[in-house]
């Protein structure tokens, strides 16, 4: 009985913004919108500044597409591409990446922010928009004349971004949370967040890096296993088109990042880093979502 209950929840169609309420919510996402666009604009710049600067390698953050080592330098005067270059590079393909969640997010907010599933979904693909891949406009927000509270404010509008990623894998495909050990993912976000931010030396920096790569399969596998659940034992045919895109897109985000950090090895791996994080891991997600919520009946996954 409680199954088929559950089963008839899943089946409904998301439930409406209330009218008062739905003019409230979208003047405050338009006016963040704006607030956020502007942003990004802006910190675009502050990000090639970023990352043009090399750092030494005994740095403890140094090795990494944000601070490039000098090693990486020498390697890339290998190859006659200099380190201006080697960021332009990096900038254009998160500013792509960046272009394509604006225009989705967009769209999305335009045809379904009448519904609170659909203005989640919009408020997911803006902030990565805004933020950028791995927040990397965040941190080039440091390299420009922002006021100190503009980059607060700003900071703070996109740090949610990973726990509307949870929640938008808990309430997909119809913005109902089901069943109810689904909530753990909120938890395990969570926890996701203090192991990355927590000044400790239970920061996820100070992990092995198998313990990191176990700490992030549980953290986001568990969403993808919500979503094969919920597949196999209560969605409709249409519900599962929907699924079938965004696992799909999530699987190719993960093959590509999984197959390179087995085959690609430093400092080559630090060389790619900022372009693969960004059309490797965040694009395919960005555009699964997309076509899993506007446009999942174009094509038919068998």
């Amino acid at each position: 009985m409680a199954n088929q209950i559950v089963l008839a929840e899943s089946q409904a169609t998301d439930s409406r913004v209330p009218g008062k309420l739905l003019l409230l919510v979208r003047r405050i996402w338009f006016v963040l919108v704006a607030f956020l666009f502007i942003t990004f604009l802006i910190s675009v710049p502050g990000t090639y500044q970023m990352l043009r600067l090399a750092c030494v390698e005994t740095d403890p953050e140094c090795g990494s597409w944000v601070n490039i080592s000098t090693g990486v330098v020498d390697l890339l005067a290998k190859y006659h591409i200099s380190l201006d270059g080697f960021a332009i590079i990096n900038v254009t393909a998160f500013v792509i990446v960046s272009l394509f969640c604006w225009v989705s997010g967009l769209i999305i907010l335009r045809t379904r922010s009448y519904t609170w599933h659909g203005l989640l979904a919009s408020y997911l693909l803006i902030s990565l928009a805004a933020g950028g891949s791995s927040f990397v406009f965040v941190m080039g927000q440091e390299f420009t004349q922002l006021p100190d509270i503009w980059k607060e404010l700003a900071g703070l509008a996109v740090l949610p971004m990973y726990l509307s990623f949870s929640l938008f894998f808990q309430t997909f495909p119809n913005g109902r949370i089901y069943p109810r050990w689904a909530h753990l993912g909120t938890l395990l976000i969570l926890a996701n967040y203090w192991v990355w931010m927590t000044p400790t030396s239970s920061n996820l920096e100070f992990w092995t890096p198998l313990l990191v790569y176990l700490w992030l399969a549980l953290v986001y596998g568990f969403h993808i296993f919500l979503q094969g659940y919920r597949y196999r034992y209560y969605y409709s045919s249409k519900q599962r088109q929907q699924t079938k895109w965004l696992i799909f897109g999530y699987a190719i985000a993960l093959t590509i990042t999984i197959t390179l950090a087995i085959f690609i090895n430093p400092p080559y791996g630090e060389l790619l880093e900022g372009v693969t994080t960004a059309f490797g891991f965040y694009f395919p997600i960005a555009a699964g979502m997309t076509i899993a919520i506007l446009r999942y009946n174009l094509w038919d996954i068998d």
